[in-house]
């Protein structure tokens, strides 16, 4: 509806928050849009650590825009691609899943989980979404899915999932 939205964004600390915090000032002046930035390690959190900041412990929707191994924006960043390797892209992927896990606590039943990544990497992709789906698919399901390749795009390429929790009727 029209009601007022509350946004509240966790990054790790450093260089980056500058740039959150610009970017929701303007959110907020457009939409009217509430919000709070936590600079801490997605990782770190447990349920009822927002409550003790006075915020909703569950949310409507959470993103998890993931670290990732960028494969998908190599055409920008042409230094990323020579110091890749199969290893790093299964480390990533581990940290994904443990990202996901936790993020998923904080969806209020019916809310969405999205799932975001700059990759084109299967295992960085539905590769995390189906190891969640097979530890979590009683309270999770997967609603859409895409991957964009930049080649095929001409732009960008990364994968996108949407994960809907689940309404416990009984």
């Amino acid at each position: 509806g029209g009601g007022r939205g509350e946004l509240v964004a966790v990054d790790l600390p450093g260089a980056r928050i500058g740039r959150l915090r610009e970017n929701l000032e303007k959110l907020r002046k457009r939409k009217n849009i509430k919000y709070t930035i936590i600079e801490k390690d997605v990782k770190d959190l447990s349920l009822g650590y927002f409550e003790s900041l006075n915020l909703p412990d569950v949310y409507d929707v959470v993103v998890l825009d993931a670290p990732c191994s960028n494969t998908g924006v190599l055409r920008r960043r042409v230094d990323a691609k020579w110091r890749l390797e199969e290893k790093d892209i299964t480390r990533m992927a581990d940290i994904q899943f443990e990202l996901l896990v936790k993020s998923a606590l904080f969806v209020k039943p019916g809310g969405r989980l999205v799932y975001s990544t700059c990759s084109i990497e299967r295992e960085e992709n539905m590769g995390v979404v189906e190891k969640f789906i097979n530890q979590h698919g009683e309270e999770f399901e997967l609603k859409k899915s895409i991957v964009s390749y930049p080649w095929m795009e001409r732009h960008d390429g990364g994968g996108g999932f949407l994960l809907i929790r689940k309404v416990n009727l009984g």
